[in-house]
């Protein structure tokens, strides 16, 4: 691809030309390009609230010049000479600056509401200025400086919050930069290597899918599916996080290296049914050309840890770019073929026999290996690769065969401690130590992934085999040290999983707010002291750092796997806890008139809590552990309420009851909208007076109601009176929320009564006289009497 700036002439300073096999595509020269909060529908605003410390995010794409000149109009006030401004510069290798943001403190508001802040970036060799604009939604409330009493709705707007700040700092601390426009060169890493897929997985994963630049994508021979460049192109000029997630892309496929797999671990089974008292295997057709006893393994190499994470994030790109060849590295197959490669590779590591059947050591582990190869904290890498694809791949015709999915019911069982905790390995004690609580999320998510925890609701007899074809009636787990756990022998049947799963949940809640600084490997636990506020109850942000991040993620992956969604652990709100704890945790430090104090690490996560050896503090302190919370703090289901914004003009008015045009308010919904861009809002709904009830609270007569966002909604009240209108907005999920117009009726003008006497008069003597006289009182309706 050539790209060619061009200044004066042709497309002038409006526009770069990149040209690919002869095609010639226009795009914007110094194009502002401001982080939208919905990558489908760019015009949500980003949620935040009162004195809420935030950055602002913007990038320049296909900038000209080497500087520019950044005001964010932070003082709404349309000037930006009063606003003190920033040099940023291009980094050279992508034809981008990258960062043209600053940190921001939200200002107080009366009543939530949108909020514009504006951005000015002036090119300095050229001296043109181009804009952009970041809208927020402030919400009308501060926040307790005690967590415990946050409410749920609060608890979700600051959850968001700190998602979009993590993903800005991935953004900026991305390295390794190169290529632009060039759907084959673009490559970004994170500063720690191999926090890139976990990264990447955030971004998807909150909406923000991958794209490349228009036109510069190569199909390799095969058809280009409908809708697919338009779709692209439109996710590429929307936000810069698509860009993003591409680049990350290009590291992680760049290495992509196909190898030789065993025969049978390319079996088409994917699940089970019951059928007549029995499970019976399920099949389904695999994707084309995946027959040919090869597999793929991509950066890093074929070990586990990798394996699993680089799977686990490059299934979730499926939806964006399914049907289309990998672009960057050596294996152009098209993207579900890859993915449904990667996880045959990934199976055929697994280990075929003896005490670690269905484990995963470091590297493949192709046949039957002794307890200690049943190492439990490579093992739940090779899951979290796994239930990605379950969980996506299977729309797209990629799945996990029941040969692999399925045989991790013996490593669960045959790893399980007297104590119910899950070990480093299958051996007596773990190693000498015992059980792990981190592991034991392992073992959490592997029960949830092959769906565990949903048998006891199946009636299916305690007795029956789950997986007859893996594991016939005369099975017994394995394990070659007498006493190292309750499943020695036993039959693999439903009972025995269920026993085996809530055994694992039974340690999970026990040490879930204690102590535990060391399980059998390494920092265990996830907090310093068992608390997840720190032992500080007066903080909103910056508070004290005390978790172990490592061990949060491992556990939280194991809660949110699966359905139906295990929303208590014991009796601890896990997600609650968690979220809370990191929104405290990430570095929001802002300040006041200065926009790059803190600016540098806003939206890290560093753990502090290193009291031993520690994944989180001894490799890619800041980048690894960021990017786990980041994933923690985003929900499994993601199910907003609405938002109802509602005006009336005007707000004050004169009692209707005199007639014309008194007593008239006009009331608008236009401005409501759903921060969800997956679900929509289906009915506004209006009632004009609370104090006689709401009308959908006691099935009234509707005041007024409509499926149109911009229909007005004018009412005369008639009677003087202080009045709250409420706006009821719900959504096609069903929830709904509220919002209130105060109205003042004052009372209408005591305008005296008119009289007129009809005459003047002329009869002739004798003549009967008739009075026309007429009387009128504009007060009448408002309880005047008038008497003639």
């Amino acid at each position: 691809m050539k790209l060619k700036r061009w200044f004066g002439g042709g497309l002038g300073v409006a526009g770069v030309l990149m040209t690919l096999g002869g095609t010639a595509l226009a795009q914007e020269v110094d194009q502002v390009m401001v982080v939208p909060y919905s990558q489908r529908e760019v015009t949500l605003p980003h949620p935040t609230h009162e004195q809420a410390p935030m950055t602002l995010k913007a990038i320049v794409r296909n900038a000209s010049c080497g500087t520019y000149r950044v005001w964010w109009d932070v003082n709404r006030n349309g000037n930006y000479d009063d606003d003190v401004p920033r040099d940023v510069s291009r980094d050279g290798t992508t034809l981008a600056v990258r960062d043209a943001g600053r940190t921001f403190i939200v200002p107080d508001v009366t009543g939530s509401q949108k909020m514009n802040i504006n951005v000015r970036i002036r090119n300095l060799c050229t001296s043109v200025d181009k804009f952009g604009t970041m809208r927020l939604f402030v919400n009308d409330w501060v926040p307790s400086a005690n967590p415990v009493n946050w409410t749920a709705d609060q608890l979700e707007v600051m959850t968001a919050m700190s998602i979009q700040e993590s993903l800005w700092y991935h953004h900026r601390v991305m390295t390794s930069l190169s290529g632009a426009n060039n759907v084959s060169t673009i490559y970004g890493v994170s500063p720690y290597s191999y926090a890139s897929n976990l990264a990447f997985w955030q971004y998807v994963i909150n909406g923000h899918q991958p794209a490349y630049p228009p036109g510069t994508m190569n199909f390799y021979g095969l058809p280009v599916p409908a809708g697919f460049q338009a779709e692209n192109d439109r996710r590429w000029n929307a936000d810069p996080y698509a860009e993003t997630v591409s680049r990350y892309i290009g590291y992680i496929t760049d290495s992509s290296t196909v190898a030789g797999i065993a025969a049978g671990e390319e079996q088409n089974t994917c699940g089970y049914d019951y059928v007549g008292g029995n499970y019976v295997a399920r099949t389904c057709p695999r994707a084309a050309d995946t027959i040919n006893n090869q597999g793929i393994y991509a950066m890093g190499g074929a070990w586990t840890y990798t394996m699993g994470m680089n799977l686990g994030a490059l299934a979730t790109a499926m939806p964006a770019l399914a049907g289309t060849p990998v672009q960057r590295g050596g294996v152009h197959y098209e993207w579900t073929r890859y993915i449904q490669e990667m996880t045959d590779y990934l199976g055929y590591m697994q280990i075929d026999g003896g005490c670690s059947l269905g484990g995963w050591y470091y590297d493949t582990r192709n046949g039957g290996y002794s307890c200690a190869y049943g190492d439990f904290s490579t093992t739940q890498w090779a899951f979290v690769g796994l239930e990605a694809v379950a969980s996506v791949g299977e729309p797209f015709g990629v799945f996990v065969n029941n040969r692999h999915k399925y045989r991790v019911a013996h490593q669960i069982l045959a790893n399980q401690q007297a104590d119910g905790g899950a070990a480093y390995d299958n051996t007596l004690n773990g190693q000498g130590v015992g059980s792990d609580f981190k592991m034991t999320g392992g073992a959490i998510l592997a029960h949830r992934m092959i769906g565990t925890q949903r048998m006891a609701a199946d009636n299916v007899p305690d007795g029956t085999l789950p997986f007859p074809d893996l594991f016939g009636a005369a099975f017994r787990v394995e394990n070659n040290e007498n006493g190292a756990n309750p499943f020695r022998n036993q039959p693999i049947t439903q009972a025995t999983l269920i026993d085996s799963y809530n055994r694992h949940l039974n340690f999970a809640a026990t040490w879930f707010a204690r102590r535990r600084v060391t399980g059998s490997h390494w920092l265990d636990g996830n907090w310093q002291q068992g608390d997840y506020l720190c032992g500080n109850s007066n903080t909103i942000y910056n508070a004290p750092k005390c978790g172990n991040t490592y061990g949060i993620y491992s556990n939280q992956k194991g809660y949110a796997t699966g359905l139906p969604e295990l929303t208590l652990l014991g009796q601890y709100d896990w997600r609650r806890m968690y979220s809370i704890y990191y929104i405290r945790a990430m570095d929001r430090s802002a300040v006041a008139n200065d926009q790059t104090s803190g600016y540098s690490i806003f939206g890290r996560v560093i753990d502090a809590y290193c009291e031993t050896t520690s994944v989180t503090c001894d490799w890619g302190n800041g980048y690894m552990g960021s990017a786990m919370a980041g994933l923690v703090l985003t929900p499994t289901v993601f199910n907003p309420k609405p938002v109802a914004l509602g005006t009336g003009s005007p707000t004050t008015v004169t009692a209707g009851c005199a007639g014309g045009n008194a007593g008239l308010v006009n009331f608008n919904h236009s401005e409501s909208f759903h921060p969800d861009a997956n679900a929509r809002i289906v009915a506004y709904q209006w009632d004009v007076n609370a104090s006689n009830g709401l009308w959908w609270a006691n099935n009234g007569a509707p005041d007024f109601v409509t499926d149109d966002v911009n229909q007005l909604f004018e009412y005369r009240y008639l009677n003087a009176g202080a009045y709250v209108a409420t706006l009821r907005v719900v959504d096609s999920n069903g929830q709904n929320h509220t919002t209130t117009v105060n109205i003042t009726v004052n009372p209408s003008a005591n305008v005296p009564p008119s009289v007129a006497h009809g005459g003047p008069y002329a009869i002739e003597v004798g003549q009967d006289l008739v009075l026309r006289g007429t009387a009128t009182d504009q007060n009448l309706g408002c309880g005047d009497v008038l008497r003639v």
